[in-house]
């Protein structure tokens, strides 16, 4: 018999569901809308709400990436994979990892939110690609928060698969610095701290470096050694402190108590999460509460300072392992009482949603990350 049309975008439609990773989330500063990015070069743009529509607005490849091809060569090629963030005046930074294209692109959210099309994303405001080394990939991408807006305005941190860290003004779209050996490893993920002058990086090669941009020199301020590799960082409200996790252990540290001639050690080891670790986000209006989810298909709760044992939540999630926890927190003012929307996505075609009201957390949905 042979195959009907429907037929063929049904099969198409299982084994695109099969190979999906959402490997990178973020929501519009208006909380509005949900972007996602997988490992196949492609983004979906959902409602924030997933009672609206769990079905996405729109699902297509970025502009000038090759749709990748379901074969045995394309399944094994991991190079596809998209960085997303938002800036504080409302562009959304799109990295395509790809070592074939490597393109940093910008859309207005306004844009994207006002356009009618679901076949493809607006006009980008800008793009271009940087110089890089042989087979190197954009790993990871962040901008500054508005608290850190007046400090580095339109900069965004880009991190690469051979150690190397670049700033970038998007402005102007000019390099602004590059640190060529910033680690010895794949950087992971990369972070601002509130004050606009510090970076935190966090590397394959077990170190966490944090970096002042307003000096001239390419040297670590700080660096936290580990024996394992770190996949995420993030720095607390009062950028004294920070939170660091992956194939270590989920520790928080002091940064001013950090020095050369100093024995390292942790203000906090959170011996309840279970590792590794592949994503956190801290929440609450003063960050005392830190989202993780790892290898396991649970999102976790701890609070970054009290009884990690008693107070600690878990919330079975769908993805597993998870990827990306994208908060609504970092957008608005947090009000007294406010629900802060949370996304959990990784290894599974649908991505979980969930509200969280002081320490309470309730799941009130899933996206689909599918036609």
């Amino acid at each position: 018999m042979p195959a009907t049309t429907a037929y063929l975008d049904s099969y198409n439609a299982g084994v695109d569901r099969i190979h999906t990773s959402v490997m990178s989330t973020v929501f519009s500063p208006d909380n509005t809308r949900l972007m996602a990015a997988d490992d196949q070069g492609r983004l979906g743009l959902f409602y924030s709400s997933p009672q609206i529509s769990s079905k996405p607005i729109l699902l297509t490849s970025v502009s000038n990436t090759p749709q990748t091809q379901l074969n045995s060569t394309s399944l094994n090629n991991t190079n596809n994979s998209i960085s997303l963030a938002s800036s504080a005046t409302g562009i959304l930074i799109v990295v395509n990892g790809s070592s074939q294209n490597g393109l940093i692109q910008g859309y207005r959210w306004s844009d994207i939110i006002s356009n009618k099309k679901t076949s493809s994303m607006p006009s980008d405001v800008f793009s271009f690609d940087l110089a890089r080394g042989p087979n190197e990939t954009f790993a990871c991408v962040q901008a500054p928060s508005k608290s850190q807006q007046q400090q580095k305005g339109d900069e965004i941190l880009v991190g690469s698969s051979t150690g190397v860290l670049r700033v970038l003004n998007i402005e102007r779209q000019t390099l602004v610095t590059t640190i060529d050996a910033a680690h010895r490893g794949t950087v992971h993920q990369v972070a601002f701290a509130n004050d606009g002058k510090r970076i935190a990086s966090c590397s394959e090669d077990g170190t966490c470096k944090i970096w002042d941009l307003s000096t001239s020199s390419h040297q670590p301020i700080h660096t936290i050694e580990t024996n394992k590799w770190i996949s995420c960082c993030a720095f607390d409200m009062a950028t004294d402190r920070l939170v660091i996790g992956g194939d270590c252990p989920l520790t928080l540290w002091h940064l001013s108590m950090l020095s050369s001639s100093n024995k390292q050690k942790p203000l906090l080891v959170y011996n309840s999460i279970p590792t590794p670790i592949y994503s956190l986000a801290l929440c609450s209006a003063d960050d005392d509460t830190i989202l993780v989810g790892g290898d396991m298909n649970k999102l976790y709760s701890v609070p970054k300072n009290g009884d990690e044992q008693s107070l600690t939540i878990s919330r079975v999630t769908t993805p597993s392992p998870i990827y990306t926890i994208a908060t609504t927190l970092n957008n608005t003012t947090a009000k007294t009482n406010e629900e802060i929307k949370i996304v959990v996505a990784g290894s599974h075609w649908h991505m979980d949603s969930f509200t969280m009201t002081d320490a309470n957390i309730r799941k009130i949905g899933h996206y689909e990350f599918s036609k």
